[in-house]
């Protein structure tokens, strides 16, 4: 018979991804790999181990690879010398910055920059938003289904027939989960800190799982249910690894939208949200990243009305 899987420990996790946001957060100031054993708590040597057995490298070389993924985009946009941002993006020396850098690009910021950089759509709210866009004049007013061939319109067409039929098609999505380590605590988190509303809290069948959830007044329609790793829906195994990856904090659950992105995270941050990235500017609009109690990450976004390709891209920091 085989052995059931240790329980993963969520405190270490956690404060794993505490030092890790730390990093991912206040990567341009001069932060170095005792402060941030600080801030998980642990001596330098220790945490070092620890990070390592968590995240797969050290807290140094994940620190520094933060800090070139931030200076590479800043020499595609910035019309900054190599010297000014490899001062930004938190290095002290340029010749370690320019070693470090080739080391993890494969050439030196100079060939980088001169590279020719065609600004690529990464993320997928972008590359909706850049199809999604009316095409110029003097082309067909048809929209072309790449697998099929056929116009939009014949599509809207055969939807229409399957539903005459009684054959319905999904038109909206209903349910969403999100994975918590704790039902209790992530309730009071996201009625109390981010003010969604309780739809349902009830036990299914005696001695069954409960049933928890929860959603925006504004949006009825939709509902999310917290639900905690482990049967009837994962073996124990499974269960142990979801928890493990919660508590890493690798784990993205979604994106809520608002009218006010620097208000709400001020309000958000006052009642003790933990934000792993501030407001900033983005081609999609203005974007922050906050964390639940259970360490689920989420974007918090203010749209833009159409996608502005001349704001730099920068990488979000989860």
């Amino acid at each position: 018979m085989g052995t059931a899987p240790s329980a993963p420990d969520t405190g270490l996790l956690r404060r794993m991804r505490l030092a890790r946001d730390t990093m991912d957060r206040d990567w341009a100031e001069p932060l170095d790999v005792a402060a941030v054993a600080a801030v998980a708590g642990y001596s330098r040597y220790h945490f070092v181990r620890l990070f390592r057995g968590v995240y797969g490298e050290t807290p140094g070389a994940y620190l520094a690879r933060r800090r070139i993924e931030r200076a590479q985009d800043l020499l595609r946009n910035a019309n900054l010398t190599v010297t000014e941002i490899c001062m930004l993006v938190g290095f002290t020396s340029l010749g370690t910055f320019c070693t470090r850098f080739k080391e993890q690009v494969g050439m030196t910021p100079t060939e980088f920059r001169a590279r020719p950089h065609r600004r690529r759509l990464r993320d997928p709210r972008l590359l909706r938003a850049a199809v999604g866009r009316r095409l110029p004049r003097g082309r067909s007013r048809h929209r072309r289904n790449n697998r099929e061939g056929r116009p939009a319109t014949a599509l809207l067409g055969w939807r229409k027939h399957l539903v005459r039929r009684g054959i319905n098609m999904i038109n909206k999505l209903g349910l969403a989960t999100i994975w918590v380590l704790d039902q209790d605590s992530a309730k009071r988190f996201f009625t109390e800190k981010l003010g969604l509303e309780v739809r349902d809290d009830m036990t299914l069948g005696e001695g069954g799982m409960r049933w928890l959830t929860l959603g925006a007044e504004e949006q009825p329609d939709l509902s999310l249910t917290l639900m905690v790793p482990g049967p009837p829906s994962m073996d124990p195994e499974s269960a142990a690894q979801m928890r493990a990856l919660i508590a890493k904090g690798v784990l993205g659950a979604g994106a809520f939208t608002t009218d006010d992105c620097q208000g709400d995270y001020e309000a958000m941050s006052a009642k003790g949200v933990e934000f792993v990235q501030k407001p900033e500017k983005r081609p999609y609009g203005i974007e922050a990243v906050f964390r639940d109690d259970s360490g689920c990450w989420y974007s918090l976004t203010q749209p833009s009305e159409k996608l502005d390709e001349t704001v730099p891209w920068n990488d979000c920091a989860s």
